[in-house]
């Protein structure tokens, strides 16, 4: 398996952040960031970290704390030349670790995004609810759960 490591973003690294984001943009499945000023912002408000493979930036994965209780997961995304190897697996193993105290872990997924509810689904999360344009986009997105101690 490649060397999978994972480091923390800052607000500095705006411009590797919205590299990552355009790298999946298109599809209807996923409504990312392609702003300047909207990418600063979500590093500054977000925990963010990057993925890299064998060194190669391949991707991020992000959460943000709403209460002591309660986390949500605002992002995983991997560039397509990393998919399909296990890089989300990793990623969101990682993340569950440091959130392994909190009550509750949830994350939109749009209906068709068959890899991202494939791999919450594997992780022990559960569809709460259905939620029409969830991200102001026009697209609807499943909310997905994690039960507290799975």
């Amino acid at each position: 398996m490649s060397d999978i490591q994972f480091y923390r973003a800052r607000v500095a690294d705006f411009a590797d952040y919205l590299a990552v984001e355009r790298s999946v943009m298109g599809p209807p499945t996923y409504s990312g960031i392609t702003d300047q000023d909207e990418a600063r912002q979500e590093l500054a408000a977000s925990i963010v970290y990057f993925i890299t493979v064998d060194g190669k930036i391949a991707g991020t994965i992000q959460y943000e704390i709403k209460s002591p209780k309660h986390a949500h997961i605002s992002g995983i995304v991997v560039r397509p030349e990393f998919q399909e190897r296990g890089v989300g697996h990793v990623a969101l193993h990682f993340v569950l670790k440091e959130l392994k105290s909190v009550e509750r872990i949830d994350m939109a997924v749009h209906p068709h995004n068959r890899r991202s509810l494939r791999l919450a689904l594997n992780f022990g999360f559960v569809v709460e609810s259905w939620q029409d344009n969830y991200f102001g986009d026009g697209e609807p997105r499943l909310i997905l759960v994690r039960p507290w101690g799975v």
